[in-house]
């Protein structure tokens, strides 16, 4: 309990002067035991409550007592809860509630300080970092985030507090720290004026919501009508494919909608193949020196992910798909089934005509996907942001579409400049040269794409067998070799 008081706490004890002259003239008087105030100039002082006048001293202890503390009460939703069959997540939560609520209540008693001044307390020293290590993993297990901030407000622990001093047993205790799962009720009976707002928001042309706001205020006629606020925190609340209905069809709509993910574990080592081309994002100079954009065609062996084969062309066509498919063969032997786009470079009467085609010659099955639909190639679309965007990148002749727009456009223009003046034959400039020796030689962009490839081969890969030496997924190549012996 606080031991040493100024003249201005003292003031309104009934036996005492009410003034602050008096009680300074009275302490002289009686020589109360006083000090100087911490952090005060002049004379400014405190005086010991036990050198004040008996009736003073009661007054003041009295004054001092702890406030009546309100009990909480029993939560009527947690009654009937069964501590048997709460989750693992709902039991961490409950004793990190509690550690809290046990450490907050020994520090009151030992205080001795009135709840409200408690609980100011212990919220600073949460603040300052001033609470024990362990007190402040309970605080971050009470408020149910693994790996959240040691957070606690005022209003938080006071209720933390009462709900534990409710209950009379342990069991009681452990009830009302328990968090209950919060029902949402659905959209629809939330917001029923969705409903009336969607179409206007889900066009073809994607217009604002801001926009479609405007238009939805103008017609709708209830008497409920949201603000924008609560018309895009509703939007937040609804799957990307509801709210973008109308907005995007064909494959950018399929790209939001839910999927099956084919199980290739039944397919054998080379069993079946995925094929794709894929222009490069970067200016590469020919064997003849003149910069182009060239097109990598690569296959993939479905059950192991393993690129098997690639070519690389001028464009998509049905030379680049047999290189890389020729690639192939020699690496690693044919496939029973071929599996690509319905492209010109992919279907064509050179590879697919019957008796006459390169794959019926070979015993080839060659399916096609259909059109619009790339997420049935995923496992090769999804090839290229491992492997050639990256190397792309790495070249000061990148052209790809999150690159800086000024930077591209100005190599665009010095660099095909450079490839007008060879074609006729002029004298290339300082700057074209400058801006044409960006495009990497032919050579070094085969070398770096086959490094590119072999490394992607060497990564292990979840969907694969699980390394008994790692726990992570066997590397690609290794995987085919393990089945291959």
């Amino acid at each position: 309990m606080k031991e040493w008081f100024s003249i201005k706490e003292l003031l309104g004890l009934s036996s005492l002067p009410q003034s602050d002259r008096g009680m300074m003239k009275k302490a002289e008087r009686e020589n109360w035991e006083k000090r100087q105030k911490s952090g005060v100039k002049g004379k400014a002082f405190e005086y010991h409550i036990r050198s004040l006048p008996l009736e003073a001293q009661k007054q003041l202890r009295t004054k001092l007592l702890p406030e009546p503390v309100s009990k909480g009460e029993l939560d009527v939703k947690r009654e009937n809860i069964s501590l048997t069959q709460i989750t693992d997540n709902q039991l961490s939560v409950a004793s990190g509630r509690m550690a809290v609520v046990r450490w907050y209540l020994a520090q009151e008693k030992l205080q001795g300080l009135s709840r409200t001044k408690m609980l100011d307390s212990v919220v600073a020293a949460v603040k300052s970092g001033e609470i024990p290590a362990e007190i402040c993993k309970a605080i971050v297990a009470g408020n149910g985030k693994a790996a959240g901030k040691v957070k606690l407000s005022k209003r938080t622990l006071y209720s933390w507090v009462l709900a534990f001093e409710a209950g009379e047993s342990s069991a009681e205790q452990l009830r009302q720290m328990i968090p209950l799962k919060v029902e949402k009720r659905a959209i629809p009976e939330r917001c029923p004026w969705l409903g009336a707002f969607l179409p206007f928001y889900q066009t073809f042309s994607n217009v604002a919501i801001s926009q479609a706001y405007a238009q939805f205020a103008m017609q709708y006629e209830g008497d409920d009508l949201p603000s924008e606020h609560q018309v895009r925190y509703a939007l937040k609340q609804l799957p990307d494919y509801v709210v973008q209905q109308g907005r995007k069809t064909g494959a950018e709509m399929r790209a939001l909608l839910p999927f099956i993910r084919r199980d290739d574990k039944v397919m054998g080592l080379n069993e079946c193949w995925v094929g794709d081309g894929h222009s490069f994002k970067a200016y590469v100079k020919n064997l003849s020196g003149m910069p182009y954009v060239p097109e990598v065609t690569a296959m993939i062996d479905v059950r192991s992910h393993r690129v098997v084969g690639w070519s690389i062309a001028g464009s998509e066509s049905v030379m680049a798909v047999g290189d890389a498919f020729r690639h192939g063969v020699m690496t690693v032997g044919l496939p029973n089934i071929y599996y690509s786009d319905n492209g010109g470079g992919q279907a064509n009467k050179v590879l697919d005509t019957d008796v006459m085609g390169i794959f019926p010659r070979l015993g080839v099955h060659h399916e096609t996907g259909e059109a619009g639909n790339p997420q049935g190639r995923g496992i090769i679309e999804r090839l290229w942001q491992s492997t050639l965007i990256p190397l792309a990148k790495t070249y000061l002749s990148y052209g790809g579409k999150d690159g800086d727009g000024a930077t591209k456009h100005l190599n665009y223009r010095k660099i095909r400049s450079a490839m007008k003046a060879k074609a006729k034959d002029k004298l290339l400039t300082a700057e074209q040269k400058r801006f044409l020796s960006k495009a990497p030689d032919f050579a070094d962009f085969v070398a770096d794409v086959t490094a590119c490839f072999e490394a992607y081969n060497q990564r292990p890969h979840r969907s694969l067998p699980k390394n008994p030496e790692t726990g992570s997924g066997l590397a690609r190549r290794r995987f085919g070799n393990i089945w291959r012996n």
